[in-house]
C-alpha cells in the first residue's frame, strides 16, 4: 500500500505539532517536507511530493519525531493516532453542523421566495389599502343585512321584534395633563 504526500502530510503535521509541544524537546524537529527530514529517513529524494510513502516509511517518520520528543515510538504513534481521531471526530461534527446550517439557509431562501411570490399577488401603489377599505364596507353591509334578515324571520314567526337600535358614539382620547 502506497500513499501520496497529500495523505501523509496531515499525519506527519500532527506528529510535528506533538513533538514541538513535548516537555523534553530535543532540538527543533524538521518539517516532513524538508530536505533534512527526508535525509533522516535515508531518502535520496529532495521533495516530499516525489516520495512513495509506505506504511513503513511513515512509521520511520513518526519515529524521527518521537526521537525529538524523547518518547518511545509506540507511545508517540499512539498519541498521533488519538489526536488524528479527535480531529476527524471534530471535523465530522463540524460537517454535520454546516449541513444543518446549509439546510436552514435553503429553507430560509425558499420561504423568502414564497413570500416574494405571495407579495406579487397583492396589488401595489396603495391599491391594497383601497381594497381593504372596500372589504370593511362590504363586511359592514353584510352584517347589517344579516341582522335585518334575522329580524324579518323573527317577525314572520310571530315574535315581537323591536326596531333596530341606533347608537351615536363620541370618543374622546385624553392624552394626559397639558
Amino acid at each position: 500500500m502506497r500513499a501520496s504526500a497529500a495523505v501523509v502530510a496531515p499525519i506527519l503535521e500532527v506528529a510535528l505539532c506533538l513533538a514541538e509541544t513535548a516537555e523534553n524537546l530535543l532540538g527543533d524537529p524538521p518539517r516532513f517536507d524538508s530536505k533534512v527530514f527526508l535525509k533522516k529517513l535515508a531518502l535520496t529524494e529532495t521533495n516530499a511530493e516525489q516520495v512513495t510513502w509506505t506504511p513503513e516509511l511513515i512509521r520511520r517518520g513518526l519515529s524521527v519525531d518521537a526521537g525529538f520528543a524523547q518518547q518511545p515510538a509506540e507511545q508517540f504513534t499512539e498519541a498521533v493516532r488519538t489526536d488524528l481521531e479527535e480531529r476527524v471526530e471534530a471535523g465530522a461534527r463540524k460537517i454535520l453542523r454546516l449541513e444543518r446550517e446549509a439546510a436552514a439557509v435553503a429553507r430560509f431562501l425558499d420561504d423568502r421566495t414564497t413570500r416574494k411570490q405571495a407579495a406579487k399577488l397583492l396589488p401595489g401603489d396603495g391599491r391594497d389599502e383601497r381594497i381593504a377599505k372596500y372589504e370593511r364596507h362590504l363586511h359592514t353591509l353584510l352584517a347589517s343585512t344579516l341582522h335585518e334578515l334575522e329580524r324579518l324571520k323573527a317577525r314572520r314567526e310571530g315574535e315581537a321584534v323591536p326596531p333596530p337600535a341606533v347608537a351615536d358614539m363620541n370618543v374622546t382620547v385624553d392624552s394626559g395633563p397639558r
